[in-house]
């Protein structure tokens, strides 16, 4: 039995009841991280999921105010970066990605983005993150990111800290163009067995619904969700996790995308 996990990008959003029926109708247990701005926030939002049996376990997913980035990385200024010792002995999930500078995704704007962050800019403060990590158990940590070769990845985090977490990689398809989709899963398998030698991994697919910049290419039907499933079968890892468990429960027949989990797992 794999675990399934869950990251909620909009916990406001969350139609808890219809979410207890899924869950309760399929005994399908699953993992939930919220998104919150601060301790106070998970607390109240870990409150109201708590009342669902089948999360078994509820998750922090660190963000920060959009004038401040909103991803965390070494791109980050010092007070956000110290800002999760606050989510000390919680289960932590660190979306690593340069700061948001946009509200919009476009093809155009996100290959600036990353010449930018990934060429000709330096996280000045990488070594701090690093510090930070530190003081989280490394069963409660997930680094999650895209599958970049480790010489850009270090751009955002030191790649040691790596052996102290667990790291998820994104397999989010729909964010690439349909004709290059073949290669990236190509691609994608290398990156999986290089981090592997390396760290714990675990794969994330989406998207269900758009994240943050609102606009973000989705899965056009459950068909296109259950092939991304049945390539991470390929991939041999204990742990599958799905971007956005707000969008899933807003699908036309959103049982049925849980039902697809099931015989995933």
């Amino acid at each position: 039995m794999k675990n399934t996990i869950f990251w909620c990008e909009f916990p406001r959003k969350i139609n808890l009841d219809l979410l207890n029926k899924i869950l309760s109708r399929l005994n399908l247990n699953i993992i939930v991280y919220l998104a919150s701005k601060s301790l106070k926030e998970f607390n109240n939002f870990k409150d109201r999921f708590s009342k669902i049996k089948n999360i078994k376990t509820i998750g922090c997913w660190p963000i920060l105010e959009k004038k401040k980035g909103y991803w965390l990385s070494g791109f980050s200024d010092k007070n956000s970066i110290k800002s999760l010792l606050q989510y000390k002995n919680l289960k932590l999930k660190i979306d690593t990605e340069p700061p948001l500078e946009d509200n919009k995704f476009s093809y155009f704007k996100i290959g600036l983005y990353f010449l930018k962050y990934m060429l000709f800019k330096k996280a000045q403060n990488k070594d701090l993150l690093s510090e930070i990590l530190m003081n989280f158990k490394k069963e409660d940590l997930i680094i999650s990111t895209f599958p970049l070769p480790k010489f850009l990845l270090n751009k955002l985090i030191n790649i040691q800290d790596l052996r102290n977490s667990n790291l998820n990689l994104m397999y989010y398809s729909t964010l690439i163009p349909k004709i290059l989709r073949p290669f990236y899963k190509i691609y994608f398998k290398y990156i999986v067995n290089k981090y592997k030698k390396i760290s714990n991994v675990i794969t994330a697919v989406g998207l269900t619904s758009p994240g943050i910049l609102g606009n973000e290419p989705i899965y056009i039907n459950l068909k296109e969700f259950k092939r991304d499933l049945e390539f991470i079968k390929t991939l041999n890892t204990n742990t599958i996790v799905i971007f956005e468990l707000s969008g899933v429960l807003k699908r036309k027949n959103p049982e049925e995308w849980f039902k697809a989990i099931l015989d995933y797992i």
